[in-house]
């Protein structure tokens, strides 16, 4: 469901919110405060409810409430006057009182149906941090991290990305409701508290399809000690799923991040920028800026050389950063920077890959994207990298085959639409033209700023003979992009498919004019 009210659009699906025709980076909880107000928007909500709502009933105070109240009326430009769209009402609650139009999203093409693998399949969750202490929430998402990379390690196992799983930080979620979206039997929840110098870490193993729990276990362990912890929780777990697997060969991974929480702050938010603000200008100037303060807060930080390298790669591909010398050396530099920094991360060497990748430098790609996966196995964005360089080396069958493995390992990523749109142009680019068209189009369902992936549709349906369709494709491309220029697009598509493109959009056909005889 879509709903617009005032001069914004709130996205529930995609969980976006723009105001003015702007992308808005929401936390979480003020998102989905946001959304409760709305969809309860003919009744006043009591705090309680909220707090059950968003909170999932953790005991919170009326100051953590006011606040997010406060955040969600900043993001919508609510300024609490007479004509507030979201009104308190003393004693008693909030009501959203703004009028709102829903829609439905266009269905252009069917969500698959995401069966649960034969396989023992698994997805951890985010840990719940439970002490105002910023530092545990990052050791915190590193033992995620790190645990769902141990678990994809034991042969047998079906593991989500981490990524994909992480959707649900900060989220008031049935289990069983998660097993159905990622299509998994087991999902490992844990939540970590703040004791002195020691940590207490709970974790437990609940079966998805019935919301039973399995297995639970607290592990206290100092704080210095927590980046050895993640080989004793996956043990555990393994050892509660399969036993017949405890002797799997689990090592440790031990990665850099950064010990400067600005610049992990910086970091993030390039990340949120591009997520929410989808592939512009204006949103990669953004972006880069978020880095290069991260990389200047710590100069040592492995995964923002990384991403910035394949943020500026992506950003060449598609046409909104120049072609040039100047810029693909950049491109290697910071590619080749972060494999030097932080050589055993997986997330370093899946964006470090990519980026190579997307400079038609294959052959390096494909040796580190091995190593991302020999690491991490459930590096949905590694396996997706895989698939392009197989296929663009004419190992076309095992290509594709790894770009949609990739996508199912991540089922919920908000990358999705982006690798749609991928595995798209490696369809087109071996002529499964139905193949390509179907995915370019959900490619755009899943993300309405890819233009690139219309392109690709208007491309598979000129090459079968469509180009009336074809026209439709390229002109819901232009709305997208209003500042597209065919040209541009010869690093993705080829020269010959942009003439291809060029010479369609110049071919309507003018109905001629019949003379009616006296008239």
């Amino acid at each position: 469901m879509i709903y617009r009210f005032g001069d914004c659009v709130v996205d529930r699906r995609q969980r976006t919110l723009r105001r003015g025709g702007e992308a808005v980076t929401v936390e979480p909880q003020v998102f989905d405060l946001l959304l409760v107000l709305i969809e309860n928007r003919e009744r006043v909500v009591g705090r309680d409810e909220l707090i059950d709502a968003v909170w999932a009933g953790r005991i919170v105070s009326e100051a953590t409430v006011d606040s997010r109240i406060s955040a969600a009326r900043r993001a919508i430009g609510d300024s609490g006057s007479a004509q507030a769209m979201i009104r308190t009402l003393p004693r008693r609650g909030f009501r959203f009182v703004s009028m709102v139009l829903g829609e439905v999203p266009p269905v252009v093409a069917e969500e698959p149906v995401l069966a649960v693998p034969d396989l023992p399949s698994i997805a951890v969750l985010p840990f719940d941090n439970r002490s105002a202490d910023a530092p545990l929430a990052l050791l915190g998402d590193t033992l995620v991290e790190d645990v769902t990379a141990l678990l994809a390690r034991v042969a047998g196992f079906f593991v989500i990305s981490a990524r994909s799983a992480g959707v649900y930080r900060e989220r008031a979620v049935d289990l069983r409701t998660v097993g159905r979206e990622l299509g998994v039997r087991y999902v490992v929840t844990g939540s970590l508290r703040a004791a002195g110098d020691h940590v207490r870490v709970a974790v437990q193993l609940t079966d998805a399809t019935s919301g039973v729990q399995c297995w639970s276990a607290p592990f206290d362990v100092a704080r210095a000690a927590m980046v050895d912890l993640q080989a004793d929780v996956a043990r555990a777990v393994v050892r509660a799923l399969e036993p017949e697997l405890t002797r799997a060969e689990l090592a440790v991974i031990r990665r850099r991040g950064s010990g400067d929480l600005d610049a992990w702050a910086c970091f993030r938010q390039a990340v949120g920028v591009l997520t929410v603000g989808g592939w512009n200008e204006e949103t990669i100037a953004q972006t880069r800026t978020h880095l290069r303060c991260a990389i200047e807060r710590d100069p040592g930080f492995g995964l923002a050389h990384a991403y910035a390298g394949l943020v500026v790669a992506l950003a060449q591909v598609f046409g909104l950063l120049p072609d040039s010398d100047m810029l693909r050396g950049e491109i290697r530099r910071m590619a080749m920077t972060a494999l030097e920094l932080d050589p055993d991360n997986p997330e370093v060497l899946g964006y470090a890959g990519c980026a190579l990748a997307d400079l038609g430098d294959y052959r390096a790609a494909f040796d580190v994207i091995e190593r991302a996966l020999e690491i991490d196995p459930s590096n949905a964005q590694a396996w997706m990298v895989r698939g392009v360089c197989l296929t663009y080396t004419e190992r076309v069958s095992d290509g594709i085959a790894d770009l949609r493995r990739g996508m199912r390992l991540s089922p919920l990523d908000r990358r999705l639409g982006m690798w749609g749109a991928l595995l798209a142009g490696c369809l087109l680019r071996v002529g499964r033209l139905t193949e390509a068209r179907d995915e370019a189009r959900l490619a755009q369902r899943r993300d309405r700023s890819l233009y690139f992936a219309a392109l690709v549709e208007a491309l598979a349906l000129h090459r079968s003979g469509r180009d009336d369709d074809a026209r439709t494709a390229l002109a819901q491309a232009r709305r997208m992009r209003p500042r597209l220029v065919l040209n541009q697009m010869q690093v993705y598509l080829g020269a010959a498919a942009v003439e291809e493109l060029a010479a369609v959009e110049q071919s309507a056909v003018l109905v001629p004019v019949k003379l009616v005889a006296g008239g």
